[in-house]
């Protein structure tokens, strides 16, 4: 059975995490293996990221090591299994946080409020050209001016050089998108903040769209 991931290797299982989000991600590997044509994943309650108190500790120790360690190796196995060019992985939340930092009544560290007008995705496979930070807002994360996809810039702000790669493979780069192209079909997000603590290593490499 397709839902029994009991009979995985016990270093598989630990290498896509033991917790609700590895072990899901997990599951849903072996339900893409069967060609089960959507699956969605969660990674648990949904204040899990709701980050309006301690944000920082949050983020670093619990929240993102898991979606690391679990997305990575969602996305090296479907690699190692001739499935990643006809799967779309897609990792998304339905808003994003605030510029500013902010205390909520009681609270004795700080965290972030909802932004409805920028959200965070990351897009691999299914011939999704990788190795990209599309879009931008500005300093207080207000939606963009412009429609068309921003200049892909790295984290300090400067421009991705005309070749560059995000992680990808050692021995391979990939093509930053010129300003002024889009891609039709990808879904539309808002925002992308290249500051946002995610490291997604897999060996094959990701696209973050939207703003930073």
């Amino acid at each position: 059975m397709q839902f029994d991931i009991q009979s995985e290797a016990a270093k598989d299982r630990d290498r896509y995490g033991r917790n609700t989000l590895g072990q899901s991600l997990l599951l849903a590997r072996r339900l893409v293996e069967i060609k089960v044509p959507v699956v969605q994943c969660n990674m648990g309650i949904v204040q899990s990221w709701d980050t309006h108190t301690d944000n920082f500790p949050r983020l670093k120790d619990r929240l993102l090591p898991q979606v690391d360690r679990g997305v990575s190796a969602l996305l090296d196995d479907l690699l190692d299994r001739a499935l990643l060019e006809r799967t779309l992985v897609i990792v998304v939340g339905e808003f994003g946080r605030s510029a500013k930092l902010s205390m909520m009544p009681g609270a004795s560290k700080p965290g972030r409020g909802h932004w409805a007008w920028g959200y965070t995705a990351v897009f691999a496979g299914a011939g999704v050209e990788g190795g990209q930070v599309i879009g931008k807002t500005d300093h207080t994360r207000r939606p963009p001016r412009t429609s068309h996809a921003a200049q892909p810039r790295q984290g300090d702000g400067s421009p991705v050089p005309e070749r560059c790669c995000l992680n990808s493979r050692p021995s391979r780069s990939q093509r930053a998108r010129p300003p002024n192209e889009t891609r039709i079909g990808i879904i539309r997000v808002r925002e992308m903040s290249t500051r946002a603590e995610t490291g997604i290593r897999s060996r094959y490499p990701t696209r973050f769209c939207g703003n930073h």
